[in-house]
């Protein structure tokens, strides 16, 4: 096991057979716990362009948030569960729509406080429910893995910066 104060890359956890419906990674973060939380609490805050976007398009809409990304459109997110500073919870179409649907998953992110910063943790399941084609849910997920691994290096970027 690494020692999360010095590992500052995010965790490969993409090694999983693709039948696996769930992705795991962390990555520390040199910062406080409000700083981090207040990312981790905002609805899409991983979809970009790789720099989290400081002020974010998002609108209610009946039961959820939708995200608008000036190039990709818009992107339905329910939120599931907020436990200030610690866990957030999310369901959410990782394709542009504006309304969540059957076809989501699950996406929950935990903040824990360690020497010196944090550890943000992120877990995302349910790849299984976008698809009947198994081969489609495993490339979305496969896609999603190396996705969260851009999006924590990214929160990091941001939180660092935002600490200034």
């Amino acid at each position: 096991m690494t020692d999360a104060v010095n590992d500052t890359t995010p965790t490969d956890h993409t090694s999983a057979t693709p039948a696996d419906d769930r992705i795991e990674d962390e990555i520390y973060i040199a910062a406080d716990l409000d700083t981090v939380w207040q990312l981790v609490a905002r609805p899409g805050w991983w979809i970009n362009d790789g720099d989290v976007d400081p002020e974010p398009v998002l609108r209610e809409q009946d039961d959820h948030v939708v995200l608008t990304h000036p190039e990709w459109g818009d992107f339905a997110l329910q939120v599931v569960e907020l436990d200030e500073p610690r866990y957030a919870a999310f369901r959410w179409r990782s394709a542009p729509a504006s309304e969540l649907g059957d076809a989501a998953t699950l996406v929950e992110l935990w903040v824990e406080q360690t020497i010196g910063g944090v550890t943000l943790k992120v877990a995302e399941s349910g790849f299984t429910t976008l698809s009947e084609d198994p081969q489609a849910a495993a490339q979305q997920r496969s896609d999603n893995a190396e996705g969260w691994a851009n999006e924590l290096k990214a929160a990091r970027t941001f939180a660092t910066r935002s600490r200034g």
